[in-house]
This record gives structure tokens, C-alpha cells and sequence, in this order.
């Protein structure tokens, strides 16, 4: 077999190797948490890669940065005295990055 035909079949698979490498490669910015779960049970990585073997692993990202939700009651709220009033509000959270903290925002925002 010519040199010719076994570079081409090295350079080949090389990059079918590469792209299959780089498509179970899931990278954890440092504002971002990623949640794995599946066989081995539930890892949490923040910050840097993890590889997540599909059909056997998955895996959502969990934002740890600042966010903000409306907050508005669809009936009217009535205070002790019986008057109505309309009550509009902005509520803001953030993930603290412990291990604990970021499994319970898991729980609760991840379904």
C-alpha cells in the first residue's frame, strides 16, 4: 500500500476521532454550573469540561449569575382593612456556587 493511502487513512481518522471527541465535550463557563446526571448519578461541575456519554448521560446547564423575575398575582390582594390593592414586585436571585446550593436550584429550576 502506498505511504500516500496510509496518511490519508491516518489524517481520516484522526478527524472523525476529533469531531466525535469535541461533540461529547461539554464545556462550564465560569457563570454556569452544569448538572450531569444519569448512570453514576448526579455530578455537579462548574467551571471547565465533562465529557457526557450520550443514551448513558445527560446533562443541563444551571446559570449561576443574577437572575430576575416578575413577580404579579393574578387577583387583587386585599389588605387587613379590606381594601384592594395591586401589588407588582421584581424579584432577584442568585445560585451561590457551593455544591449544596447549587443542587437545590437544580430541584427547583430544572425539570
Amino acid at each position: 500500500m502506498p505511504p500516500i493511502y496510509i496518511a490519508a487513512i491516518v489524517v481520516v481518522t484522526l478527524i472523525i476521532v476529533l469531531s466525535l471527541w469535541a461533540r461529547l465535550l461539554h464545556k462550564v463557563g465560569p457563570n454556569q454550573a452544569l448538572i450531569v446526571y444519569g448512570f453514576g448519578g448526579t455530578r455537579i461541575v462548574t467551571g471547565g469540561a465533562r465529557m457526557i456519554i450520550p443514551m448513558i448521560q445527560q446533562a443541563q446547564p444551571l446559570s449561576l449569575e443574577l437572575m430576575s423575575f416578575d413577580v404579579a398575582p393574578q387577583q387583587d390582594m386585599y389588605t387587613q382593612q379590606g381594601v384592594a390593592v395591586t401589588v407588582e414586585a421584581v424579584a432577584q436571585i442568585k445560585v451561590k456556587s457551593d455544591d449544596e446550593s447549587i443542587r437545590t436550584a437544580a430541584e427547583q429550576f430544572l425539570s
